[in-house]
């Protein structure tokens, strides 16, 4: 043998002690580490198969866009493990989607409610998906009339949310929120906002509209016109909370307050939840647009410090 040979032999018996050790001993890996071998971890599992599968199954499906476009984004990442590098974290949770895309498909549900139930299941806690959720919630909740039908309704989703929340600790985005905490306290502060109201509603009031009534009288509230977007208004207000300028209890109004009374550099009237819904969405240029806002404020107290 010439040494390049023995070098190639040493070579792929580390590579194969390594395939050995991640299939049979990985809860003793940092899931955080950069996996070795890339490519031999892919092929030693048929996924790149089964992903041009399922792919294609779900474009030729009855899903809507809007859904499609939030699972789209679990595809385009499981496309970059393929170019780049990926931990074991991140490995695991490719392969767990994949497990459960091709589930629906053999038990022929490929459709809005069991796609979307699924990635509830497996804390798919993309932004877009938190977004698409608290929409069909909202949307549910309006075709109610009476403030008790709609509180039946939030108690509904939030044993549903219980019911089947995740079982597991992995996340599309490990370093964003747990879904289901996402998505409880939305429900829950929704369920506060309504009890409140109700509990307005049935108590005497010498003033036709209280403080606590603005919400659902929006039109007495003056429109503030801004300069900012919609996104960018969403990061700002999210940021708030980030730093605790305001309290994480009231979220959902305090976003739905901000919606009623601004108007920004394109629209004048916000639609229904669009901060609130917008608020994990800020791209490379919302957020500099932000970072240059903040700077200026950073530089008049710089000033005033002067005087």
């Amino acid at each position: 043998y010439l040494i390049t040979d023995v070098f190639r032999h040493i070579f792929l018996s580390i590579e194969d002690l390594m395939l050995f050790i991640a299939q049979n001993f990985k809860q003793y890996l940092d899931v955080h580490a950069y996996v070795p071998y890339q490519s031999s971890h892919i092929a030693s599992v048929p996924l790149l198969e089964k992903y041009a599968v399922i792919r294609e199954k779900f474009l030729q499906s009855a899903i809507s866009e809007e859904l499609f476009s939030v699972l789209n984004e679990g595809f385009l990442k499981f496309e970059s493990i393929q170019a780049k590098p990926f931990t074991y974290l991140e490995l695991r949770y490719s392969k767990k989607l994949i497990e459960e895309l091709e589930f629906l498909i053999q038990e022929e549900k490929v459709d809005d409610f069991h796609l979307a139930s699924a990635l509830y299941q497996i804390n798919y806690n993309s932004p877009a998906f938190l977004a698409y959720l608290m929409r069909c919630l909202d949307q549910k909740v309006e075709t109610k009339v009476l403030i008790p039908d709609k509180l039946e309704v939030l108690y509904h989703f939030r044993k549903l949310s219980k019911q089947f929340a995740p079982k597991t600790r992995q996340a599309f985005k490990p370093g964003n929120a747990n879904l289901e905490g996402q998505i409880s306290e939305y429900i829950e502060e929704d369920i506060l906002r309504y009890q409140q109201e109700l509990t307005s509603q049935k108590s005497t009031s010498l003033f036709p509209i209280s403080g606590g009534d603005l919400e659902n009288h929006p039109e007495d509230l003056p429109k503030i016109p801004t300069k900012l977007s919609v996104k960018q208004w969403a990061y700002l207000i999210r940021l708030f909370f980030e730093v605790q300028l305001l309290p994480e209890g009231n979220k959902a109004s305090v976003f739905r307050l901000f919606n009623q009374v601004l108007s920004t550099t394109n629209k004048k009237d916000l639609a229904e939840g669009s901060l609130y819904n917008r608020q994990y969405e800020a791209d490379a240029g919302t957020q500099e647009v932000v970072r240059e806002k903040l700077q200026e404020m950073l530089n008049y107290i710089r000033k005033d410090k002067l005087k």
